[in-house]
């Protein structure tokens, strides 16, 4: 990842202690460290874009029962995420807490590619070989992403080298998002690759990087254990005692709701993207380029959420970042059919603040678990991690719910002619909608005590109390 350079801080209180302190990762370390991302993330949109219809277009897996098998994974990875993460938090060995998940999980996924992106061609597929190749698919992407996310926050001790760390894998995400949607569009558009077709031409690129991964992996220090036990041994907490510390703790319980609502607003655009750029626009093969135009400006401005995170906090970029988001989607309103100028800058805009919240809010959660370890002597990252992840997948489950049944009484028809009042309403709830879940979320976020400042009074308050009782009667205050 050759912008990660770019991104060490050099701006903002103690940055460059960051930067330069023999304890925090050098950048080659935060590359090899991200890397993984990249398969795990291209591995997800090609299961929520391409793989679904490929198991029965080209596998001859019965439609009802892929359905039934694809809704059943998406639940079993709901189910192993939190799971995971609190496994990650108690995992003692030699080569660290997250390492050995991480390798795990690639391992089980380049041994579960060939039954999925690989079939045999001389013969459809057996079901029970798709369906099992589909569930350890869905098992590697949690068994890497959770761990992996908790591993980067675990990666420094400084403030903003966290938020360097949640930026590194951020930004290897979007490579990874990237990634998947440039190789179908490569294998459409030039001739000599579509024999190979879309999904196994993705599956080399993924098994390629998978092999990758695993090697910057293996040659990466995981220090998880040194950092969250530097002084005392972490003490042992039954998942009620966990749960019950989570739920009283107010911050957290407030960034976790702010990125639901993040995610909400993401998912209710990415839902009704190709509805709107179809229908209303009247561009009906415009929906996949605009959304890939979309990505790759994300993918060039994370480097620089990362800066202005250092430079003025991580609430402030969160408010800054949810504020414009809330403008572009407001703006959409402005859009008249086939206004062709105006869609590709709000596009353009949107992409410009993609994950930007996101990005914020998790460095915000590895800052959280620091204060956890030290308020109570226990790792919990892996876990809060894991809350994310299923608050993300939530997120997008609710706003589909929503939206698709709302839009369904309000007249609107995904086949045929659809009446103004229909297309009307698809404007206003594509526009709305993301705009209400940003809204919220920068409500959630406003005045919480989570910049620099006051994370190293609490972090110093914590320190000596953890020097004269051992964490003996510590509560949250």
């Amino acid at each position: 990842m050759a912008s990660v350079s770019s991104v060490v801080p050099s701006s903002g209180l103690h940055a460059d202690r960051v930067a330069h302190s023999p304890d925090e990762p050098a950048t080659w370390r935060l590359v090899a460290l991200a890397l993984p991302a990249i398969p795990t993330y291209a591995l997800m949109l090609a299961f929520a874009m391409y793989v679904p219809a490929y198991t029965t277009e080209t596998l001859g897996i019965d439609l009802a029962v892929a359905g039934v098998l694809f809704m059943v994974a998406r639940l079993l990875g709901a189910v192993l995420d939190p799971a995971v993460g609190r496994w990650s938090d108690r995992t003692t060995s030699r080569l660290g807490k997250r390492k050995p998940w991480v390798i795990g999980g690639t391992v089980l996924g380049l041994l579960a590619m060939p039954l999925v992106f690989f079939p045999n061609p001389l013969s459809h597929s057996s079901t029970l070989a798709v369906a099992l190749g589909v569930i350890a698919l869905t098992a590697t992407m949690t068994v890497v992403q959770t761990p992996l996310t908790a591993w980067a926050g675990d990666a420094s001790r400084q403030y903003h080298g966290r938020t360097r760390a949640q930026a590194a894998i951020a930004f290897a995400s979007a490579i990874g998002v990237l990634i998947a949607q440039l190789i179908p569009a490569l294998v459409d558009q030039v001739e000599v690759f579509r024999n190979v077709g879309r999904v196994p031409a993705l599956g080399i690129v993924i098994t390629a990087l998978l092999l990758l991964s695993l090697y910057t992996s293996a040659v990466v220090p995981d220090r998880s254990n040194e950092r969250a036990t530097r002084g005392h041994s972490p003490r042992s907490e039954s998942l009620r005692a966990a749960l019950t510390s989570i739920s009283r703790d107010r911050i957290l319980l407030r960034v976790i709701g702010s990125d639901f609502f993040v995610s909400l607003g993401q998912g209710i655009r990415t839902a009704l993207f190709i509805f709107f750029v179809t229908f209303y626009m009247d561009l009906p093969h415009w929906g996949p380029a605009l959304f890939l135009l979309q990505t790759l400006f994300g993918l060039l401005v994370a480097p620089l959420w990362q800066r202005i995170g250092q430079r003025l906090g991580k609430q402030r970029t969160v408010l800054i970042a949810e504020g414009i988001q809330i403008a572009i989607n407001l703006l959409l309103l402005l859009l008249a059919p086939r206004s062709v100028g105006l869609l590709i800058a709000l596009t353009v805009a949107q992409g410009l603040t993609q994950g930007s919240g996101n990005l914020m809010l998790r460095a915000i959660v590895a800052d959280v678990a620091e204060l956890h370890r030290l308020r109570w002597g226990t790792e919990r990252g892996g876990m809060l991690f894991s809350i994310f992840n299923v608050t993300m997948n939530a997120a997008a489950a609710t706003a589909i719910g929503l939206v698709f049944p709302l839009l369904a009484y309000l007249g609107f028809q995904p086949h045929g002619a659809n009446p103004s009042s229909a297309l009307n309403s698809l404007h206003w709830l594509f526009a709305l909608g993301p705009a209400f879940g940003h809204a919220v979320s920068a409500a959630l976020v406003w005045g919480l005590p989570v910049d620099e400042h006051s994370f190293a009074q609490q972090r110093a308050a914590l320190s000596r109390r953890h020097s004269t009782d051992d964490f003996t009667g510590v509560t949250q205050s």
